[in-house]
């Protein structure tokens, strides 16, 4: 090849990587771009998240601003604590309505409260956890649902009649904390924040989400718990006709934490 053919073709090369390096840089600044986007929105979502937190807490020892004009709200709101938000298995983020009660449950905790201001209209429906407001516009017949989903809601009944203790313990949902926990801590393997409770010299341990479930759900009430029969049988609470039940939480090696 003579040397104006190489000249050439090198001429062509360089020509090329200015463009390539032209388009790399384009897409460098449109990727730090989307960067910034990404941890704005991290941002936004950690400060959502913090706000959620906040808010659950004063949920928590929030009083009423006046006695609840609609038992079946008021019943609603404390099963809809319950569900999972937006969970593909549809039931676990619905609340199932009968003729005098509602059931919830997410898999891990479950909870029924028995009603007597319940419309015919929101009778044996599903209504998902996030309403409250035209609750007829977002019932759901049953009946046209596989009967698979209600028999898992009815099995929470069963379930809480058989985790049921003759270990007893009465007292105020606000000494619950104060009385049966022992330690907090955070399980390394989910980083989520663990309540150990102790009773009788057994300790059992649960999710703070969810003790923090059981304190809204029964917030201002003298209730009675069946305290677990072992560290791998649920928490029972009953109070002013409903029951919950809690599924504890196995730490392994840091049981003993």
């Amino acid at each position: 090849m003579y040397r104006e053919d190489i000249d050439i073709r090198l001429i062509q090369s360089k020509r090329r990587l200015r463009e390539k390096k032209v388009e790399y840089e384009n897409r460098v600044e449109e990727l730090e771009d989307l960067q910034i986007e990404v941890r704005r929105a991290e941002n936004r979502c950690d400060g959502l998240r913090a706000e959620i937190r906040q808010l659950e807490e004063e949920l928590i020892n929030a009083k009423p601003a006046a006695k609840a004009k609609d038992g079946f709200v008021d019943s609603f709101i404390k099963c809809s604590y319950f569900c999972r938000e937006n969970d593909e298995r549809f039931f676990l983020d619905h609340v199932m309505v009968e003729e005098n009660r509602l059931i919830a449950t997410d898999g891990i905790a479950g909870i029924i409260v028995n009603c007597n201001n319940i419309s015919n209209d929101f009778k044996n429906t599903l209504i998902k956890w996030d309403t409250r407001a035209d609750f007829g516009e977002h019932a759901e017949d049953i009946n046209i649902f596989p009967v698979g989903i209600k028999e898992s809601f009815l099995h929470m009944e069963d379930f809480i009649k058989q985790e049921k203790s003759e270990n007893i313990i009465r007292l105020k949902t606000e000494d619950f904390i104060h009385k049966l926990c022992v330690k907090r801590h955070i399980y390394k393997e989910t980083s989520s924040e663990i309540i150990m409770l102790e009773h009788s010299n057994l300790k059992v341990a649960f999710q703070k989400y969810y003790i923090d479930k059981l304190l809204m759900a029964f917030s201002g009430m003298n209730i009675i718990i069946s305290y677990p029969k072992s560290g791998v049988n649920a928490l029972v609470v009953e109070g002013n006709n409903q029951q919950a039940l809690f599924l504890p939480v196995f730490l392994g090696d840091e049981s003993e934490c």
